[in-house]
């Protein structure tokens, strides 16, 4: 044995002269260090003044073992001070078709491969595997240069994606790299190809029935188009490109062909690429279907025509509020007039007015009142009698006339009331003559069908003091009578009749002139 004070008096270096192995290595001397304070940082084994094996302990914990073979490492073990370890192997050979001069594989302190490094023989990383968690792992390889030629990562369900930096081109697109995604069954689900600075440029998502949508982007991370191929081969393209369309302003457009390539659909998006506008064709390419939205609303015109309450029509117009209800139809003639129209109303209800000559105001209209026993009511004009010009009559739910209220010239009215029988059992007429009576004789108009409990009776006064109105409403059901002079509210009142309907009263009034309308 040997020993030496190095620094003059601070630190010890120890030679002993003994065979042994270390490490699987044989020595004959060994060589140890001790720091001032007494550490034992490094000992050294040679095999015929050479070094063969070399340790070097960290103070914190942990150590480094190097092993030699003919002047040249073999293995660089380390310890590290949480019980983690790796080791590197100077031992050549191929991973995933890359040559490598050594490799390093890292453990965790519990025993479990964290991953395995691969370089070449300048030390420059060739490749990695990094394990983790159900048998998942990454893979990584690099070129001379450092540079990523390979990333594949195995999911621990058996899905896997592979990025290959393969320059090439997709749909007028040039990328540096290109990532395929399979499923555990080797179905390729989606590509996605990046520029030279790792931004994605455009996807490929495909689905098992053959179907695929590709979508392109631009600097900003913004598509500038999407193309969906759908499985029955019909198809369509959303470009990203603004313009104005029927004076709507829109942010982005797109064309939908049929499976024979057919264009027979086109659609207007706005900033939010909500819906704006979209219009269908025929094989011709006539115009067969234009919806329009606003307000979160839309109305749907339609070049499919059809009969309505016995009415051909050619087309029609359909509106939609913002939650989806469709109040309003209307149907239309070759030139577009108007033929019929359906308003509903959100109770259930509806009115129908019918313009069978496409005239200016309806012929007919039908009222379905849906709050009061299902009774509906229709006003009809009347030409060439001498009765009324128009008559309104209401309906129970069955379908029985209750009562109908004509009027002449909109100056007189009459109001007839009939049993279930359908027989008329009182008739009253409305007379404008008899100033003490503007109601009638009697002051008072009874309306079988009109019920006091779900009746309501609202007047007002024309700011010229010269009419008045009267509006009895039941459901979607109303009834509107014009007074000719100066009324007031309280000379009007509405009580039930004694079976099952109302009876209107007036108390008199000087010189009043009477009007009945609807």
């Amino acid at each position: 044995m040997v020993a030496k004070l190095l620094d003059g008096k601070t630190s010890t270096d120890t030679i002993t002269v003994k065979s042994g192995t270390f490490w699987g290595t044989a020595y004959d001397e060994v060589d140890t260090h001790f720091t001032p304070a007494g550490f034992n940082d490094v000992t050294s084994y040679l095999l015929n003044g050479a070094v063969v094996a070399k340790q070097v302990n960290n103070p914190s914990g942990g150590f480094t073992v190097t092993t030699y073979a003919s002047g040249v490492w073999s293995l660089v073990f380390t310890q590290n001070a949480d019980g983690s370890y790796d080791g590197r192997h100077n031992t050549a050979g191929t991973f995933w078709g890359v040559s490598y001069a050594s490799y390093d594989r890292a453990v965790s302190s519990s025993g479990k491969v964290l991953g395995d490094t691969y370089y070449d023989a300048n030390g420059a990383v060739v490749g990695t595997k990094t394990f983790a968690a159900g048998g998942a792992y990454t893979v990584d390889l690099y070129d001379s240069l450092g540079r990523p030629t390979l990333v594949y990562v195995e999911n621990a369900n058996g899905s896997h994606s592979e990025q290959h930096w393969l320059p090439g081109t997709f749909w007028g697109i040039g990328y540096a790299s290109v990532t395929w995604k399979d499923t555990a069954t080797n179905f390729n689900y989606e590509n996605d190809y990046f520029d030279t600075s790792g931004h994605e440029v455009a996807s490929d998502v495909l689905k098992t029935d053959g179907s695929f949508v590709v979508t392109t982007y631009d600097s900003n991370n913004k598509p500038t188009l999407i193309f969906t191929q759908n499985a029955d081969g019909s198809y369509d393209g959303e470009h990203f490109t603004s313009g104005t369309i029927n004076g709507v302003t829109y942010a982005a457009f797109d064309r939908a062909f049929d499976s024979k390539g057919v264009f027979f659909a086109e659609s207007w998006y706005g900033a939010d690429n909500n819906l704006l506008l979209k219009e269908t064709f025929s094989p011709t390419g006539k115009i067969t279907s234009i919806d329009t939205y606003a307000n979160g609303g839309h109305d749907l015109w339609s070049a499919t025509g059809g009969t309505f309450w016995g009415l051909s029509y050619s087309s029609r117009d359909t509106f939609y509020d913002s939650k989806g209800f469709n109040y309003d139809i209307k149907f239309l003639d070759a030139s577009g007039k108007l033929l019929a129209d359906k308003t509903n109303f959100s109770d259930g209800g509806w009115e129908v007015q019918l313009y069978p000559s496409a005239v200016s105001s309806p012929t007919s209209t039908f009222i379905q009142n849906a709050g009061v026993g299902a009774g509906y009511e229709t006003i009809k004009p009347i030409t060439n009698s001498q009765i009324a010009d128009q008559q309104t009559a209401f309906y129970s739910g069955t379908g029985t006339l209750e009562t109908l209220v004509s009027t002449k010239n909109g100056v007189a009215a009459r109001v007839d009331n009939y049993d279930s029988t359908g027989k008329q059992v009182s008739s009253q007429l409305l007379s404008a003559n008899d100033p003490s009576a503007p109601l009638g004789k009697t002051n008072q108009i009874d309306f079988f069908a009109l019920d006091k409990a779900s009746t309501t009776l609202a007047f007002k006064e024309d700011a010229s003091n010269s009419f008045a109105t009267l509006t009895l409403k039941q459901g979607d059901e109303s009834l509107s009578l014009v007074l000719l002079g100066q009324y007031s509210a309280g000379q009007f009142g509405l009580a039930a009749d004694g079976h099952g309907g109302s009876l209107l009263t007036y108390t008199a009034q000087t010189n009043p002139t009477l009007a009945a309308s609807h």
